[in-house]
């Protein structure tokens, strides 16, 4: 199991990440929103401040796959 923290993210504007795993003091971070069905993008004020990071929109349809590989 790997170390990390988990943070949320908003900009001023409102618009925002669910939840954010940052590992190795942020060298990497992993961007998640969480949505009943529709599936949705990096929100673009994300993608500039954090352009290294991962995005992923974890949905109904895709959850199982997404923690079991």
């Amino acid at each position: 199991m790997r170390s990390s923290d988990i943070h949320f993210w908003r900009s001023r504007q409102g618009a925002g990440i669910d939840f954010a795993e940052s590992l190795g003091a942020g060298k990497e971070i992993f961007a998640y929103e969480c949505k009943w069905k529709e599936k949705i993008t990096t929100p673009l004020s994300f993608k500039i401040a954090y352009p290294h990071a991962r995005f992923e929109c974890i949905t109904t349809e895709n959850i199982v796959t997404h923690f079991h590989g």
